[in-house]
């Protein structure tokens, strides 16, 4: 017994008119008379009184119709469901982002994200900007927080600067350097440097190099740590001084004491990346929330000039 012999039955018991129930399911009209015939014959038994004149149900039509009726609304109830969730189902949407930079925002991003599309769920990539990069060209990654400078041209890439990457240096409270207003890299000349693990911070470093080579000054790092946490406790320790994004002085963390770093670094600028090819319900939802956290949080954004630099991508 298949679905289509029950629904041409129903609707010609209903109307007990063939061609009314030919136009109502288009069909052909003799389509349907072989659809019941073959139903009658499967059962055993006639469905319908047939002449000239008119169609009649036969008792076992009568009651059979019944059931088809219960069977018929059953199915289309479950089609409904099983549309609906489909319609309501969570997507997932994967994004990268480097702590170091960006990790401060991704609490406030996925909340406001699931005020604007609660169908959206986040999966975090923590990987590097090279990977980030890569992983949006090849459509495995949906998208990711990075540096313009990590962004190679690339017209398959969308780019929403989102704000300018700031730094601070860390210092214990009571350092000497802590009495100034900011302070310049050249000021760290006699200071004991400490930065994260160059194996497992690349993008720290990749910004790091950038900004001694903009100053013009070597490099030179006396000690590299593992985590955030020793960082922190190396340097409140005394043993030497940090350059951290700015978003690191928003946790206020005890005995340390941060101080704004002045550099030429102006065009170092946090962007949302994504493929040209990303569906708006997912790619608009996500730039509104970046922008809203940025602004919600005081930062400096760009979220005003967004239309017009989304492509503005680097060389």
């Amino acid at each position: 017994m298949e679905l289509r012999q029950l629904r041409c039955f129903a609707a010609t018991a209903e109307l007990l008119n063939f061609t009314r129930a030919a136009e109502r399911l288009r069909v052909a009209q003799p389509a349907l008379s072989r659809q019941i015939r073959s139903l009658e014959a499967e059962l055993g038994f006639p469905l319908l009184e047939r002449d000239s004149r008119r169609v009649a149900l036969t008792a076992a039509g009568i009651a059979f119709h019944e059931d088809v009726k219960e069977i018929l609304e059953r199915i289309e109830a479950a089609e409904s469901r099983i549309k609906r969730f489909h319609r309501d189902a969570r997507h997932p949407v994967t994004l990268g982002f480097a702590p170091t930079l960006s990790g401060a925002m991704i609490p406030h991003l996925i909340k406001r994200l699931a005020e604007l599309a609660p169908r959206l769920r986040i999966e975090l990539r923590d990987i590097t900007n090279d990977e980030m990069v890569n992983s949006v060209r090849d459509r495995t990654l949906d998208a990711a927080l990075v540096p313009t400078v990590a962004v190679p041209r690339n017209s398959v890439f969308e780019l929403t600067l989102l704000q300018r990457v700031q730094f601070s240096i860390a210092l214990p409270v009571g350092h000497k350097l802590a009495k100034r207003t900011f302070l310049k890299l050249s000021d760290l000349a006699h200071e004991n440097l400490i930065a994260y693990d160059r194996r497992h911070y690349t993008d720290y470093w990749m910004l790091l190099r950038l900004l001694y080579t903009e100053a013009k000054l070597p490099l030179i790092v006396g000690a590299e740590v593992d985590s955030g946490s020793t960082l922190i406790a190396s340097v409140r320790s005394g043993q030497g001084v940090a350059v951290v994004g700015s978003t690191m002085q928003r946790q206020e963390l005890p005995g340390i004491a941060f101080r704004p770093l002045r550099t030429a670094a102006g065009e170092f600028q946090l962007a949302l990346l994504h493929h040209r090819d990303l569906p708006l319900r997912v790619s608009k939802p996500l730039r509104d929330a970046c922008v809203e956290c940025l602004k919600s949080s005081g930062q400096t954004s760009s979220g005003d000039q967004t239309e017009a630099d989304r492509n503005n991508i680097p060389d």
